[in-house]
This record gives C-alpha cells, structure tokens and sequence, in this order.
C-alpha cells in the first residue's frame, strides 16, 4: 500500500473546503515502485475499479488516522467536523431529544442526508431516530478502529446510489494487524466540572493464508450545560434604556413559557373586527398600568436575582410581549430554559469490531467484518412547556381569574431524557479472479440499529384533566398526578447482496481499458414508535409521531476507465435504481483526467454526473408530528419596529407524503493540480451542485 506523509494530508484537509489544499504524496503512476515491486492493485473511493494509480476526475481528501490523532480528535464524528469541508448545519450530540445520541456531516452545506457514508465502501443502515432513517450516526463507529477516510465532494450516485448527491465520506477500518496495543486518555474541562474519558485495545494475528484483527473501545463524556458557556447560558437585559426588558429582542435563551395568561378583563379598542365602532371601556395601553394589557404575567412573577430564592427556578420577572404577542400587548412572566438545560448530551459508548480475511483457494479469498456499537446518552431539557388550565388556588392568578396560559411546569421537574442506541454491522465477502484479466466480487450485508428514548418528567393533560374532575386539592398529589414519561422505540434494519465483476476491454494507447459491472439488491424495514399518549397529543413538552415503512431497491450498474493517452484519461459511470415505494432513477456520470504535457505534476480534471436522494421512509409513511421549530417573524418586526430581527419558537406540525418522488441534483467540477518535491501537492477547484 502507498504510504502517505501525515502533516501533508492534514494541510490537505484543513484546506480542502476552500479548494486549494496541500496533500500527501503523488502516487506512482507505473505499475512498480522505486524498488521494481509491482504496486498493489487498490479500490479508490468514488469507484469500484481496482487499480495501481489514483489518477481520478474527482477531488479526493484522505484523513489518515495519525493526521486525526495529531490534530486531537477523539471521534469520528469530531475529526469529519473539525474538516474546513464540513460546513454550518451539521448536527452533533444536542441535548434533550430521541436523536440526541447522533452526529453527522454536512458537506457543503446543504445537508447532511445529502452525503453518502459509506464503511469499508459499502453502504450501512441509517440512524431511525435522526432524519428518518436517511443518515447514518458517526458517533456508532469506533474511532480506534479507523484506519483512514477518504472523501470526495462530488457527486457520486453513479456509483453508489441514493444519497450521494453531493459527496461521500468512505470510513475505511484497519486490517491486517499483528501484535497488541492499549491506549488510553483522560480529559478535565476547565469551564465546568465535566471529564471525558477513554479505553480502547486492539490485537490480531496473521499467517500466509489470513489475518484477523479485533478491538473494543470504551469512552464518557459528560454533557455540557448551556450556562457554563457565556455563548449559550441565559441572558436579559435593556439594551435599548427604556426601564423594560422586551422578549427576544432583549433576552437569550428564555421563553414566554413561564407564566403568560390573557386578561379576562381587557377591552379591545374597538367592538367590531373592522376597527369601525369605537369600545367605550377601552383603556390606552400604559406600560405601568396592568388593566390596560392583554397580556398579563400573573402575580409577584419573581424577578431573578442571584439573591432571590426563585433564580434558580428560572423566572426572571415581567418581559415585553411585543414580538411574541403583538405591540403593545402587555408584558408576560418570562422563563430562562438555559439556567437549567444541557446544550451537548452526555455520552458512554461501547464499541467491538472484528476484520478477517481468509485465502480459501489460490484464487478465492473470504473477507468478515463486523461492528457491535452500544451508545447511551443523557440530556435534559427546562421543565415542560405547555398550554393548560390554571391551577385552582393558584396565587399567581388570584384576582385576574385567567381559564388558561401558557405556563412552564417547574414543580414537575426537568426533563430527561436518555437514549439507547445498539448498531450491528456484519458484512460476509468472496473475492476471487476467473484469470488474470477478470476478478469477482460477491457480498452479504446485514446491518441493524434500534434505539430507544426514554423521557421523565413531563406534563400530563389527562393527568391535569383528573385533578381538575377530581378536585385534587392536595399540591403533591396534584404534582405526582400530572407527571408522565415518554417513549420512542426507533427500529431500521438493511440486508444486501452485492455482485461486481471487473475485466479488461481493449488495449487503447495509453493502456488497458477496464470495466467493472455490478447489481445489488437490499431490503430496509423502519419503524419509529412514540408512545400512545404523546402521539395522541396528551403530553405537554414532547414532540414527534410514529412512522413505519418497507423498502426494496434492486440496481446494476456500469463503470469504464479509457487511458487515450499517455495524458489523457477518461472514465464513465452509470446506474440504475429502481424502488419499491416511489420508482426508478438514472444516474449517469462522465469524467476526464489530463496531465499537461511537458509540465511534469500539473494535471486537469473535469467531471460531470446526475444524482439523486430518494425520500426518506417517514416523509413517506409519518404520521403528522408537533414541533416547536425556530423562525424569524420578520413582519411582526416590521410593525414593532425592531431591528434585528430576533428568531423564537413558533408551533409546528410536519407531515408526511406517499406521492413524493426523488430529489434529483446534476453536478460539474472542474480543478487543476500541480505535484511539487516528491511529497506535496497544490489543487484549485470549482464545483457546482443544483
């Protein structure tokens, strides 16, 4: 295999993103090395044609894992993030969800189910809880176990199909191992009290005949709150000096969900909607003067201080409702959720995996590889927020005789949630030659992951509908009455049969002309389930609804590689895809690879292909779900006259569609790259995606 300098793949990768990048060295481009070896024949991500040079029309950065280990990284989902091509809107381990256990990456910034990972080079389940089954979870792959990853920006669904509309990300692990190594780390984080800790071992053994190489690796990190970072802790304040605090224009991390009721006693200014007849009873709105809002925060809403006994429940006094309500509307009692909540979920990973390969025959050789994941993680959310009835005997609304509001149930407790995810990867391989121009390949994978979410303390309105039918007077009774807990058991499994064959066409001046044919079928079963009540809407502070699905795909595909000449390279792709649940899709790709002529190292790429992303099974087959999704309400800053304009959460319900078809993309890049003293290498590259 061909080594690579590790500070110069790292350069690679740390610059990638922005297309110039220095990288590791050129590979030969004969078929021997400096010694007269031949090179081994090696499969390079983005095809599946074995071969002895990397000369490819499409930009691909290598992350070794010494490059990984020498910038810090911990996992494979750190190492992918802290890559200048990964981009904004990637999602890591965020606290307080079913997918709060999950990482991924965003290439090029327009998702992450737009990327393809691939283990080995071959396509593994998706997470069910993040994405609905459509993205895989970094944070089940052992980083012990990597050896490298290799990525190409590009599209690639010629190859590999659905997903990989705007690149992929091939976790290669290692293989081949003698001897035994232990490692261990331990981290102390100086802005909390939080640790993060690590064990792994790897061994293995190898003969003339195979090897097999295993490992386990045990790691904890726990979560980090949002008010031990100035950037995510809770925050008010009078930017503007008028004597008031006005709700997200003034405040960060707090919420209207405190205690906000209407006045059952306000006028409106006008008696009919058509602002025509004139409300004699009527009061202007005064900021000092409570019977003239519409908005009230109830009685002696606490105003936090570090001396008041309420602080650390979270209130933090009358706030503006202008941006939340309307102008001039009043004030509501508002709510810091950040004094109380983990911004990234804790986690406690357990991971083995096993690579072996053993020559059956002279001609024949049978792979294994397999991954055994367990993932635990812990998050917590501000206790729940919900609309309701008020309390009977309630003295925040004694004299105002509000039905209902918007309130934060403190007395029930935060909510935590924890989540179990198990991910089982098992691939079963033969590999072997019919002669020296034809080689085969057939596979069987089997890859499985369930997780199940496990959420406590939160509201209950049928809970609150017995205390009320009931008279529930007594307060802890009241409180025990309406707590609940909230269940999600997310389930996807994917079995697959792959069968490839590569031979030689003809002989072209610049070589040999290769092909490679490949078919593949698979089956993916995804279910995820919510609990009964949450689905039914009777639980205050969760969200989602169950989606279940079935999916077959049977694809072929075809790829060519045609040396024209000594400089001049060409290589074509294309598959076909056909689903079970939405259709078929055609992706074609074209790609060209020149070295200039009389300038040795400078060589031109240009490449050319049309992919796809088929619809993931819950935007299919999913039940319409509540969320509180963030947005920016630029028109009720238009009438405030509030400049910025600051996002909040506002009720939403998604949906899901069985007439949707597949997301189609067509992408073009074009780069130069110039190979200077042996070991490093300049590239410039455009790419555009629609």
């Amino acid at each position: 295999m061909i080594k690579r300098k590790p500070l110069a793949v790292a350069v690679a990768a740390a610059l990638g993103a922005s297309s110039f990048a220095l990288s590791g060295p050129v590979l030969a481009q004969d078929a021997v090395d400096d010694s007269g070896e031949p090179i081994e024949e090696i499969v390079t991500t983005g095809s599946r044609i074995k071969r002895s040079t990397n000369t490819q029309s499409q930009e691909i950065i290598t992350f070794t894992i010494e490059d990984m280990e020498l910038s810090g990284d911990i996992s494979v989902a750190d190492a992918l993030r802290s890559s200048t091509m990964n981009t904004i809107g990637s999602f890591r381990e965020s606290s307080g969800s079913s997918a709060q256990s999950n990482a991924t990456i965003n290439l090029r910034g327009v998702g992450a189910a737009r990327t393809l990972i691939l283990i080995n080079g071959r396509r593994v389940v998706g997470s069910p809880s993040l994405g609905g089954g459509g993205t895989v979870n970094l944070n089940m792959i052992p980083f012990s176990a990597v050896d490298r990853i290799e990525v190409i920006a590009d599209g690639a669904s010629a190859v590999y199909g659905s997903d990989a509309v705007v690149g992929v990300v091939n976790v290669i692990l290692k293989k081949n191992y003698d001897g035994l190594r232990f490692s261990a780390r331990y981290g102390d984080r100086d802005r909390d009290d939080g640790s993060e800790t690590g064990f792994s071992v790897m061994t293995g053994a190898s003969n003339d005949r195979g090897s097999v190489t295993l490992g386990m690796e045990w790691d904890k990190r726990d979560p980090i709150f949002d008010a031990d970072r100035d950037f995510t802790k809770a925050n008010w304040f009078d930017s503007d000096g008028d004597g008031y605090i006005t709700g997200y224009a003034e405040t960060v991390g707090t919420s209207f969900y405190g205690f906000t009721v209407f006045n059952p006693a306000y006028e409106p200014e006008f008696l009919d909607d058509d602002g025509l007849v004139p409300n004699p009873a009527y009061i202007p709105f005064s900021n000092t003067n409570p019977a003239s809002w519409e908005v009230l925060p109830g009685n002696d809403c606490p105003t936090a201080t570090p001396g008041n006994p309420t602080f650390n429940r979270g209130f933090i006094g009358a706030v503006k409702s202008d941006l939340v309500f309307g102008p001039d509307t009043g004030f509501y009692c508002g709510y810091a959720f950040a004094l109380v909540s983990a911004n990234r979920a804790g986690l406690e990973r357990i991971n083995t995996w096993v690579s072996a390969e053993y020559e059956l025959t002279d001609d024949v050789t049978m792979t294994v590889d397999g991954l055994l994941s367990q993932n635990e993680s812990f998050g917590r959310y501000a206790p729940p927020a919900a609309t309701g009835p008020t309390i009977p005997g309630d003295p925040r609304n004694e004299g105002i005789g509000a039905p209902s509001g918007y309130f934060r149930w403190v007395d029930i407790g935060t909510r935590d949630n924890v989540v179990n995810d198990a991910f089982t990867d098992i691939n079963v391989g033969l590999q072997g030659e019919f002669s020296d121009t034809i080689s085969w390949d057939l596979n069987y994978t089997y890859s499985n992951y369930t997780s199940a979410s496990v959420g406590q303390y939160y509201l209950s309105y049928a809970g609150l509908e017995y205390n009320f039918n009931y008279d529930i007077q007594d307060f802890d009774t009241f409180i025990n009455n309406i707590k609940t807990t909230t269940l999600n058991d997310d389930r996807q499994k994917l079995e697959k049969i792959f069968a490839g064959m590569q031979f030689d066409l003809f002989e072209m001046s610049g070589g040999t002309a290769s092909a490679y044919l490949a078919a593949e079928y698979y089956e993916v079963d995804y279910a995820a389930l919510v609990d009964a009540q949450s689905e039914a809407g009777l639980v205050g502070g969760s969200a989602g609804n169950s989606a279940e699905g079935y999916r077959d795909v049977t694809a072929i595909a075809a790829e060519a590689i045609f040396p024209i000449t000594d400089y001049l390279e060409l290589d074509a792709a294309v598959r076909f895809d056909d689903y079970s649940d939405f259709g078929s899709a055609t992706s074609p790709r074209v790609g060209a690879t020149m070295e200039v002529p009389g300038l040795d190292g400078l060589v031109l790429k240009a490449s050319y292909g049309q992919g796809f992303r088929a619809p993931d099974l819950s935007d299919l087959y999913g039940a319409t779900s509540f969320s509180a999704e963030s947005a920016t309400d630029y028109y009720g800053c238009q009438l405030a006259n509030q400049d910025p304009c600051p996002s909040r959460q506002f009720d939403t319900y998604i949906g899901s569609n069985p007439e949707l078809d597949a997301e189609k993309s067509e992408t073009y890049s074009i780069g130069v790259e110039y190979s200077f003293l042996d070991t490093w290498k300049a590239s410039l590259n455009y790419f555009d995606l629609t």
